[in-house]
């Protein structure tokens, strides 16, 4: 009976045992490589980009094949603008499968970034040989012509989009960018008005289609709509500069000049020195532009002194 009251307490204690130890490891990090891509995910869709890359490399060192465990890591290095890690990781993601296409769109979207044209053109069209059909691809090749000044063959890749995908607005305003490139303002205006009756406040829509009518001369139309882009996005100074610049075509000097001196302030209210540089240089190049075209217009030599002087600033 003894041994008896013995062997029950042992098994009791066994059990306990290994209750405490199934307790014990719930909380751990589960070891399945999908579940951790889940896990991953979650965190991606938070924002919390190192937390996703963390689940991401514990799916990949459990399943080196994951194909999506990599991409999503490349994409989040390349949102934290971590490059070349992010080309690793798309590297990776193309051998564990070499029949998709998005990774190679991410390295055209990485090199685009880095002004690497060259490089992008070369990584968005393996992209396509891949998968002809990829929109994101010809956007991709079609924004870097467009920035190579090559509008032609941007619009080529934007109509190669259409036959796919009619209602990708951003391709709209880029075949809308590359015409008023060409110089066939009217049509850029025929494209930018299609896409304000679907997306009435996008804000780029509207300052574009005032920076075209700008081009052609209608500076009270240009003031009109840039004026309302502005008001959609008023941390886009970039938009104010140009505000003030076609005030100045219409005659209103003190208040273009009053959109300069507070788009001036902001911008030298930015901590990013580059950003700095960028948006007053070509609020220079701008006004330099109108006082070469037009020597008489009045209030640019003083705005140009105040520009220029802040570029002073800078350099301090």
């Amino acid at each position: 009976m003894k041994y008896y009251i013995r062997f029950c307490l042992l098994l009791i204690l066994i059990s306990l045992l290994l209750a405490c130890d199934k307790f014990g490891n719930s909380n751990k990090t589960p070891q399945n490589p999908n579940v951790l891509y889940n896990e991953a995910n979650a965190s991606y869709r938070l924002g919390e980009y190192d937390e996703a890359i963390k689940y991401y490399k514990k799916a990949v060192k459990l399943k080196p094949d994951h194909y999506l465990a990599w991409y999503e890591m490349a994409d989040s290095y390349y949102i934290q603008k971590k490059y070349s890690q992010s080309i690793k990781c798309s590297k990776k993601a193309i051998k564990a499968n070499p029949n998709r296409a998005e990774p190679w769109t991410k390295m055209g979207e990485v090199y685009f970034e880095q002004i690497k044209y060259k490089k992008a053109i070369e990584h968005y069209k393996k992209s396509i040989g891949v998968n002809p059909d990829y929109v994101n691809a010809w956007y991709g090749l079609g924004l870097t012509y467009y920035e190579q000044g090559e509008y032609d063959k941007s619009i080529k890749c934007c109509e190669k989009i259409f036959d796919v995908r009619v209602g990708f607005w951003d391709v709209w305003k880029l075949m809308a960018k590359a015409y008023c490139g060409k110089g066939e303002y009217e049509k850029s205006i025929e494209y930018y008005n299609q896409i304000i009756t679907r997306t009435p406040d996008d804000y780029e829509v509207w300052s574009g289609m005032g920076w075209t009518y700008y081009l052609m001369g209608e500076y009270e139309k240009a003031v009109e709509n840039i004026r309302r882009g502005f008001f959609l996005k008023q941390d886009e100074l970039s938009i104010q500069y140009n505000l003030g610049l076609a005030m100045l075509h219409t005659g209103a000097t003190k208040e273009a000049t009053n959109e300069y001196e507070e788009a001036i302030k902001s911008t030298l209210l930015k901590s990013d020195k580059k950003i700095k540089e960028t948006l007053l240089d070509e609020a220079i190049e701008k006004l330099q532009d109108a006082i070469d075209k037009k020597p008489d217009l009045l209030g640019t030599y003083e705005i140009l002194q105040k520009l220029e002087n802040a570029k002073l600033e800078l350099e301090k």
